[in-house]
């Protein structure tokens, strides 16, 4: 992986357009960019280098995991089968992550018995092409895009239209993202951290004794 190697953080949530205020309005993001498909509306908001995708299911979670970015997510007991498009809570669900061999890192994966919910595909527009896949944890309702995005020079990804007032490296209260914290049960952390050493390279580092 690369040494920056979150490319985005994805919220599902019920209220879009309240949810981009409070970005931009407490934490001084910039809205740069929007897509909206008949199960989507998404927003992508920046500051330094740090990306949050804001994304609002129009349709019922079985209908939503059709969509080229995105799987349904079903927070607060919803079931994925469910015909209703309101969950009960807004929820972090995607942790999107560069990879420098998506190939390698997907055969990879695959032979480990991770779960595949996207194979690899390539999206283009005018300003290059993005490769990416998409596997489950083993968290929860958290997943993985994977993306290689070497061969694109845009301001996300495709498809994203890019908001007429965006200025890149305008106020900057928050710069980069530090780190990510899942929330697990009780002497399940073991097996949470080795799944992401095996799978993903990634190693635990203390921050105490």
């Amino acid at each position: 992986m690369e040494d920056c190697c979150v490319h985005y953080v994805e919220f599902g949530v019920r209220n879009g357009d309240e949810n981009v205020r409070r970005f931009i309005q407490h934490y001084k993001f910039e809205l740069a960019a929007t897509r909206k498909t008949e199960q989507l509306k998404q927003w992508v908001l920046t500051s330094g280098i740090a990306t949050v995708l804001l994304t609002q299911q129009e349709l019922s979670v079985v209908d939503a995991v059709q969509d080229k970015y995105s799987v349904g997510w079903s927070p607060g007991g919803q079931n994925e089968g469910s015909n209703t498009s309101t969950c009960a809570i807004d929820s972090v669900y995607n942790v999107a992550l560069k990879v420098r061999d998506l190939t390698k890192c997907v055969d990879k994966l695959s032979r480990s018995g991770v779960t595949i919910l996207k194979p690899i595909t390539k999206v283009a527009d005018s300003h290059g092409s993005v490769r990416m896949a998409m596997v489950r944890s083993c968290l929860g309702n958290v997943v993985h895009t994977l993306i290689d995005d070497s061969d694109y020079k845009g301001v996300f990804l495709p498809e994203f239209e890019i908001e007429d007032k965006y200025i890149p490296g305008g106020s900057e209260l928050v710069t980069h993202f530090d780190h990510v914290t899942f929330a697990c049960d009780c002497g399940d952390s073991g097996r949470i951290i080795d799944w992401y050493a095996n799978n993903f390279g990634m190693r635990r580092f203390l921050i105490n004794k």
